[in-house]
């Protein structure tokens, strides 16, 4: 039975209101409001401010910022949260932005600089995409592709980015961290089918490993 996606459109509507809402803001106080709401790893280990691990998942730097994580949330979580209902969805979202948030801020605890934006929950919800309807299309990337493309590709360009240190004001091991709390969540969720979409994902990701290989020796 195919469900409405209740908490996806509430998520979207949320951040789009919160983020115009801050334009009416004076410079001063956007700047106090961000800081207290966003997840900063050297202000939280004194501050100990844990409600920051929900409210940064809300707020957006500029408009790009914003489109970007909203569009991919809204194809998407409408897909997802259609098939498993929105409780489960919605619990899946929200804690892949924790789990992410906190992974974060063990792993940079000397850092400064300010954390804030959906990406994190919105990897969570790729990953019960690729894992629990592997082959269910979505346009979160413009052209509709299919759960398991869309997961492997960002994943892959995931990983790379943090192996090679590219976008560095781009908090990619909060994407990543949110990918695997979300794949969790699929395991929780429903183990046999999640267990399906990790082998698939496995067999196609050695696939391409082969081919790309093949490939390469060739022009070699």
């Amino acid at each position: 039975m195919r469900r409405e996606p209740v908490f996806t459109y509430f998520t979207v509507m949320a951040c789009s209101l919160i983020y115009f809402g801050s334009m009416f803001l004076s410079n001063t106080m956007w700047v106090k409001v961000y800081s207290d709401l966003a997840l900063n790893p050297s202000i939280f280990t004194m501050s100990k401010s844990y409600y920051t691990f929900i409210t940064y998942q809300f707020l957006h730097l500029n408009f790009q910022h914003l489109v970007s994580n909203m569009f991919a949330l809204f194809s998407i979580g409408r897909a997802v949260e259609s098939e498993i209902g929105s409780t489960k969805f919605g619990l899946s979202y929200l804690l892949a932005g924790v789990f992410s948030g906190i992974l974060h801020i063990v792993f940079n605890q000397g850092s400064d600089i300010m954390v804030i934006g959906a990406s994190g929950a919105v990897f969570g919800a790729l990953a019960l995409l690729l894992l629990l309807m592997p082959f269910k299309f979505t346009s979160a990337m413009i052209i509709p592709m299919p759960g398991f493309v869309l997961g492997i590709s960002m994943l892959v360009i995931e990983v790379s980015a943090i192996l090679y240190n590219t976008d560095v004001w781009v908090a990619h091991d909060v994407h990543l961290f949110g990918f695997i709390a979300g794949g969790l969540a699929a395991f929780g969720i429903d183990y046999d089918r999640a267990l399906r979409g990790l082998i698939i994902s496995v067999i196609i990701l050695i696939g391409l490993y082969y081919w790309a290989f093949y490939i390469e020796g060739i022009m070699v």
